[in-house]
């Protein structure tokens, strides 16, 4: 009888410890599963962690040795920003012009999308109560995905609609409103994606068109956007044309603006530095940002300087770069003050605006004090 008690409760023993075990090991894949999620996709608590990191390293903003970048500044003649212009164009957009459909969800909004090999590129314009708006607002979120669950986005879209502008609401490819499958032609024949696979924007390198070698992989970024903006703005005519974006959204900022001379404002927001600051790990982006051989042919300077200038090189539009102090992110001081300090004596680019903020987001109040200023 006692030896039948000992073993019932070694047995009990057992099965607890097999328990526990069990137990430790499920909290350990979940914490791994999250914390994977958090770095690879940015789910909360991104930010803070960021933050949190930045502020416990010995190469903080106090420590930290001075920028060792030489930035080379050329200021280009209207007619080579005009010609570089033409030669982006040539790399980007194809001959075969891409599918747009607008379908509408009411009266005030309409869902916009473009097909691209096999890419889907969507956006929503909501409409102002104003009859004949002749005012264009254009928004593109980071790789934080869609625009809507962002309160600022929400707050910049309600002030635009209330003084009578219209608003297309953008994501960047493969995230967002853009979630989704993807295909398209590579050297090896279709490559598909699954949605994971296509809000990574290396996957995109692998793009190639025997019938059209020349195009970029940048295209598949850059080209279905053009094609929904100019869809916006050949439906109404448009006197005022802005766009602005965060992120990712601020990098396409960048590169829409210098390649469309319709649009006058732009407002890239802690989107991009001169690729000689990505030597420096907080301003490294993704493959697009720095990776595609048009880097070789054209550089930010250059782009920033197409941003301000009109269809005939005439420096007539208005463009900022802004950027957060102590952005949780990327592309923040001491790089983005040694940059507006390079370049502050010079006319031909942006007007830098530097913020006093910690986050990696937008202060809506500065986008529309800019946006009132010109």
């Amino acid at each position: 009888m006692r030896d039948h008690y000992f073993n019932d409760n070694r047995n009990g023993n057992n099965t607890m410890r097999q328990f526990k075990y069990f137990i430790y090991v499920l909290l350990l894949s979940i914490f791994f599963l999250y914390g994977l999620g958090v770095g690879l996709y940015r789910l909360p608590p991104f930010e803070q962690l960021m933050f949190i990191k930045k502020s416990l390293s010995f190469e903080n903003k106090s420590l930290q040795n001075k920028v060792n970048i030489d930035l080379s500044i050329q200021e280009r003649s209207s007619s080579d920003l005009i010609s570089l212009r033409q030669d982006l164009i040539n790399f980007l957009v194809p001959s075969e012009p891409s599918s747009v459909s607008l379908r509408k969800k009411n009266n005030d909004v309409v869902n916009i999308s473009a097909r691209y090999y096999g890419i889907s590129v969507n956006a929503v314009l909501t409409k102002t109560k104003k009859i004949n708006s002749d005012c264009l607002k254009i928004y593109i979120q980071g790789h934080g995905g869609n625009p809507f669950d962002f309160a600022y986005h929400n707050e910049l879209v309600d002030s635009f609609l209330e003084i009578g502008c219209n608003v297309l609401s953008m994501s960047m490819l493969g995230i967002g409103l853009n979630k989704g499958k993807a295909s398209f032609l590579s050297r090896f024949g279709e490559i598909k994606l699954s949605a994971n696979q296509a809000a990574n924007h290396g996957n995109y390198s692998l793009f190639f068109d025997a019938a059209s070698p020349h195009i970029d992989p940048l295209s598949l970024f850059l080209y279905p956007h053009i094609t929904i903006i100019n869809t916006v703005l050949d439906e109404s005519k448009y006197d005022d044309v802005s766009i602005m974006g965060i992120s990712g959204g601020g990098w396409y900022t960048v590169w829409l603006a210098a390649l469309m001379p319709k649009i006058s404002t732009s407002i890239s927001y802690a989107g991009s530095l001169p690729l000689p600051y990505s030597k420096y790990e907080e301003n490294h982006g993704d493959w697009e940002q720095i990776h595609s051989k048009l880097y070789g042919k054209v550089s930010y300077l250059d782009l920033y300087q197409l941003m301000l200038v009109d269809q005939f090189g005439v420096n007539n539009r208005s463009a900022f770069l802004v950027y957060n102090d102590n952005d949780s992110c990327c592309f923040m001081d001491p790089y983005v003050s040694h940059f507006q300090n390079t370049i502050n004596s010079s006319n031909a680019f942006p007007s830098i605006i530097i913020d006093e903020s910690t986050l990696h987001s937008i202060n809506p109040t500065l986008v529309l004090d800019i946006l009132n200023s010109n």
